[in-house]
């Protein structure tokens, strides 16, 4: 087998997730709530797909609805931390997350963006890299980036995936 970062066959690999969503949040329960079931409606295969989400310690509003069990909200895990120096550390938390995830695949979301794309973790499913294909399917180089749907923000940013190997790596 040619050296080419290459998966699928036992896929999942490295745990039993397709795909790890890192959601970093404060403040914003009721758009969390939006972005989760977003996620996890539109996912293919939403079982395959693990939630990590940080939450500050002093954010009661945020606390309080993840505890209440709404419905719809898929199972998460959620890591309860200081608040630090808010957006500075964002690398902090998630470097947090990712370290405690399963998946395959690392994915960067925000609690205030909507996932309009109907099976978007489809994106990380079959091989990474395969030698020939020119349909763009897959993420080639084990970092993708995914332009969803913010919220009251038309021009959004990017969102990164990166692969396990990848973060593993770096």
């Amino acid at each position: 087998m040619d050296d080419w970062l290459e998966y699928g066959k036992s896929f999942p690999k490295y745990g039993n997730y397709w795909v790890s969503v890192l959601i970093p949040t404060r403040g914003r329960p009721q758009r969390l709530a939006k972005a989760l079931r977003s996620l996890h409606s539109r996912a293919y295969f939403p079982r395959t797909v693990e939630y990590l989400l940080w939450v500050d310690d002093d954010d009661k509003e945020t606390l309080e609805f993840l505890t209440s069990k709404k419905e719809g909200i898929p199972s998460l895990n959620v890591v309860v931390g200081p608040r630090g120096r808010g957006y500075l550390d964002l690398h902090v938390r998630l470097n947090t997350l990712a370290s405690m995830s399963r998946g395959d695949w690392i994915f960067c979301f925000n609690d205030d963006a909507e996932m309009l794309t109907d099976g978007w973790n489809w994106t990380f499913s079959g091989r990474m890299a395969y030698k020939g294909e020119k349909d763009g399917r897959g993420c080639p180089d084990g970092i993708c980036m995914i332009v969803p749907t913010t919220l009251g923000h038309p021009g959004s940013a990017e969102f990164f995936a990166i692969h396990r190997k990848v973060y593993e790596v770096l």
